[in-house]
């Protein structure tokens, strides 16, 4: 069966009943789940999102899903990251959601459920909060500030004393916006969101540096009433995405949440 699944040139009705067998299999035992996964390669599963017949993506994203509700955390993890990878979200988008033909429900479902898997894999993050001993977790709340205000000040601090130095830290701090500028790893205390605004701010910062540094350098010279203060904003913002989203949530997979998102990207 899987090889009427791996080969490119087969009668499309019988790649289509394949797919559908093998997510069965997948669902019913570990034991096939393993021969499944070892025989059908995911890679080649993506090539099926690519192709015109809506029934053959449809039954191989239902056996992508299978295989990923069936695996073990880490497994699910490596796997989405390997899905990232190979650009899956890109074929979705462009093969099926801006495709021609109309999404079905069930492809519209699945689509919901791929997209509720992505983000529980946040929710560890959501649940930790930070240890002030950590030395690697302080470093990234430093490194924030290093990336905002690394100027002048970072220069200047060899010459000050060590009192010196927290002082202007904490001014700093205060500048990006955190509520306990002088110890800001307690703001990352309360879960949710644990360390997941942390990962949040550093994405920002280290993939969009010249919008973080602008952002954080008009917010923090402003004293009206539209002050948005970077650190005490992304925390909010990110305890708002995931009461949103439904992070760490027992989902029912319905396809409302999905057919909205597709709507808003045509």
């Amino acid at each position: 069966i899987a090889e009427f699944v791996n080969k490119s040139a087969m009668d499309a009705s019988i790649q289509q009943l394949s797919l559908a067998i093998l997510e069965s299999m997948v669902l019913s035992s570990s034991h096939l789940f393993k021969l499944v996964k070892k025989h059908v390669t995911l890679d080649k599963l993506i090539s099926h999102l690519q192709v015109t017949n809506q029934m053959i993506q449809t039954k191989a994203m239902a056996l992508i899903i299978a295989l990923l509700r069936s695996s073990k955390d880490d497994e699910r993890k490596e796997t989405m990251e390997f899905l990232s990878q190979m650009n899956l979200r890109q074929y979705i988008f462009k093969n099926i959601i801006l495709s021609s033909a109309a999404m079905r429900d069930e492809m519209a479902h699945y689509l919901y459920v791929l997209q509720s898997i992505s983000l529980n894999l946040l929710e560890p993050r959501m649940r930790i909060p930070m240890d002030p001993y950590n030395q690697e977790q302080r470093e990234m709340v430093h490194s924030l500030r290093q990336a905002a205000f690394e100027s002048d000040a970072d220069t200047l601090t060899g010459n000050f004393n060590t009192d010196r130095r927290k002082s202007l830290c904490a001014r700093e701090f205060r500048r990006l916006g955190f509520p306990n500028n002088a110890n800001p790893s307690l703001d990352f205390s309360r879960t949710p969101p644990g360390l997941l605004p942390l990962d949040n701010m550093i994405y920002f910062a280290s993939h969009h540096s010249d919008a973080y540094n602008r952002f954080v350098l008009e917010n923090s010279s402003r004293e009206d009433k539209h002050e948005c203060p970077f650190g005490r904003g992304s925390i909010q913002l990110t305890i708002i995405l995931c009461e949103i989203l439904k992070i760490g949530d027992p989902r029912k997979f319905t396809k409302d949440p999905v057919l909205l998102l597709v709507t808003v990207k045509r």
